[in-house]
């Protein structure tokens, strides 16, 4: 711990204790004890720790290939691109494969601004996004967004469960609403029945 602690950047806050191993939901730290992944490592893991048909199909891959610069085809690629076509609905049929959750959320206000020619963002109040900034521009917290100022602009947060706060935020010119089916960062929040097809309503109404 004293050697991570002496070389690492110090952006996250660190417990005082060393997890080294994990099995299914559990984890065991440097002195053996045992605990419960809640969080299931920021959702990380949400098939569990060592999960063997995971682990197999990691081994079998890393044997065969890598990785392969997305310029050239892909038999695997192709796999996972056809099932996600599958599961999505219409009209939804292609997708932008990425590596994190700031990353996507990046390449979607980007989408929404080439796609539309318009430019503000609304996301809700108590919402998080990421880090990087766009994603921060549209998360809410001052903790996280003051230190980066100024960040990008036109972005707007409206109170989240509540339709007529983003009819007060909407315009013509908003790209896109940028919401969370379950706020995480303010502490595991739903929306009312039916608010995500008000939402759809709304953005329908102004072409957003």
């Amino acid at each position: 711990m004293r050697v991570e602690d002496e070389h690492n950047s110090r952006v996250y806050p660190k417990r005082g204790m060393q997890i080294i191993r994990g099995q299914g939901a559990r984890l065991w730290d440097s002195d053996g004890r045992e605990y419960v992944d809640m969080g299931a490592s920021v959702g990380v893991m949400n098939v569990g720790h060592g999960n063997e048909y995971v682990t197999e199909a990691i081994r079998q891959q890393s044997e065969r290939l890598m990785y392969v610069y997305s310029v050239f085809h892909n038999d695997q690629r192709e796999q996972l691109l056809e099932k996600l076509a599958e599961i999505t609905p219409d009209p939804l049929r292609r997708s932008f494969l990425c590596s994190s959750g700031t990353e996507a959320v990046e390449a979607a206000i980007k989408f929404a601004r080439g796609h539309t020619n318009k430019k503000w963002i609304i996301s809700a109040k108590r919402g998080f996004h990421g880090k990087t900034y766009a994603s921060l521009s549209a998360t809410w917290s001052r903790k996280y967004r003051e230190p980066f100022e100024p960040l990008v602009p036109d972005f707007e947060h409206a109170v989240y469960g509540d339709i007529e706060s983003l009819r007060e935020h909407i315009c013509e010119d908003v790209a896109a609403v940028l919401l969370e089916p379950i706020q995480g960062e303010a502490g595991v929040r739903l929306p009312p029945d039916g608010y995500f097809q008000q939402v759809r309503e709304v953005c329908d109404e102004n072409g957003s």
